[in-house]
Order: C-alpha cells, then structure tokens, then sequence
C-alpha cells in the first residue's frame, strides 16, 4: 500500500496544472511542474502540500483578489476536486491573512438541531488533520421577511477578470 504522502504526487500537480491553464490560459505550467520528482521525494505528506502551495504563489498573480478568482473559476471543472484541492486551499489560507472579503448573500437556514442560533458574531474554523489552517468570522442576523433576489449587483458571480468584494477576514 502506497504512503498517504504520495497523494500529493508530481501527476497530480501535472493534473492541478492542468486545471489552472484551463482556468488560467497564462498560468506557467512549466513553472508548476518541473523537477517535482526530486523536490517532493524526501518531504512527508503536509511539506508536500506547503511546497506546492508555493510552487503556486509563484505562479498564481500577485494580487490575491485575481489569484482567488483564477482558482475559484477552476472549481467548475469537475475534475478540479479532491486532493488537488489541497494545495490550493492552503496557499489561500498562507497568502489570505489580512485580506478583506466579504460574503454579499443572504441565505436562510431551515433549523433543524437542537441547538439555538443566535444572531451575533460566529467563528468559523477551517481544520484538517486537527491543525486549524484558517478561520473567518460571519455576522448572524434575525431572518428578513422576504431573502433578497439574486440580483447581479447584490450575489454577482465572478466572470474572467472580476474581483472578489472586500470586506472582513481573519486566519489563524
């Protein structure tokens, strides 16, 4: 049986790469990729990941805001899914830190626990493997009457090029 280390593998990083140019037709997949077998060899499973998650800072635009838009595009590639989604989480959650973002959606929650959610500030803690990588902090309110259409303006959904909205943000 293979080492849960080498699921962070270089066909992996090809395959990730390959997301990104299709995501990203700038993205240097070269960059990404090349002398992976070496580099990866000797690192355990989450050096793996922190590698490669600098291999795309290094690839990935400067601005954070263009970065998230590249790999939130890539997600609606089905093929965009399970390991590879690693990597990519942590460079958000290792270049993320004091960037502002701000959710513009209301949803309403059917209530379906025993538990009481109380309007307020909640926290919300991103863990894998019991390390919390990242968390935000989301402001409950009181249910409005009526949820507000998905007007473009209000719940825009981010083309080639946009931006995401600013806002508040915090990682750990």
């Amino acid at each position: 049986m293979a080492a849960l280390k080498d699921e962070i593998s270089p066909a992996l990083v090809r395959q990730l790469a390959q997301e990104m140019a299709t995501a990203w037709p700038d993205a240097d997949r070269w960059r990404l990729t090349t002398g992976l077998g070496t580099a990866l060899a000797p690192l355990e499973l989450m050096a793996r990941v922190d590698y490669v998650a600098g291999r795309l800072a290094a690839v990935l635009p400067e601005s954070f805001a263009d970065a998230a838009t590249i790999l939130w595009r890539a997600l609606e590639s089905p093929a965009f899914t399970g390991w590879m989604t690693l990597p990519c989480s942590t460079f958000i959650t290792q270049r993320a830190p004091g960037v502002p973002e701000r959710v513009a959606r209301a949803h309403r929650f059917q209530h379906v626990s025993v538990r009481r959610i109380r309007p307020g500030p909640h926290t919300i803690d991103v863990q894998v493997n019991g390390r919390v990588l990242g968390s935000v902090t989301i402001d409950v309110t009181d249910a409005p009457d009526e949820l507000p259409s998905l007007d473009p303006t209000v719940c825009p959904r981010l083309e080639p090029g946009e931006r995401l909205v600013a806002g508040s943000a915090a990682s750990r």
